[in-house]
């Protein structure tokens, strides 16, 4: 018994240790990536990202490319590009109330200078511009974790 309790005290040390560095390097990457682009406004149709050009000389002649996939439905696929001295791009034609997955990408010369990805929902049909909703991946992850040590409970039971 006493092995037991210090397997599931392990699993439960590594579990925190590991969602404090996910969260940390999130928390990273993000920072870096929301200081310069920002979602907005989102409606029941498109997407919008603008992004600040201050500061950002390597990449004036570039060109941003947004990329929106459907959950419900991976064959769908809304592509747009801008010059990035623009400052802003918008995918039109999106369903009301959908989740997509946004990748954003940098090119410069034709080569890949960046990306990124966003879960973002658009409005439900009805509502006027709105901010960014969007979702993260810690409430699945928690579902699964949850899964899983009650799985080594009825286990080790």
């Amino acid at each position: 018994m006493r092995s037991v309790k210090m397997s599931f005290q392990l699993y439960l040390i590594l579990l925190v240790t590991s969602v404090l560095a996910e969260k940390d390097k999130a928390t990273t990457d993000k920072s870096l990536i929301e200081k310069f682009f920002h979602w907005g406004p989102i409606t029941a149709k498109s997407i919008s990202l603008r992004w600040d050009l201050e500061g950002q000389d390597d990449l004036l002649d570039g060109v941003i490319q947004m990329t929106a996939v459907r959950n419900s439905d991976p064959t769908s696929k809304t592509t747009t590009s801008e010059p990035f001295s623009k400052g802003k791009a918008t995918l039109d034609g999106l369903v009301s109330n959908s989740l997509y997955a946004v990748t954003v990408t940098g090119l410069v010369e034709g080569y890949k200078y960046f990306d990124f990805t966003e879960n973002i929902k658009t409005l439900d049909t009805g509502h006027g511009k709105g901010g960014v909703a969007r979702t993260g991946g810690f409430g699945i992850t928690s579902v699964v974790v949850g899964l899983l040590f009650t799985c080594m409970a009825l286990v080790l039971d």
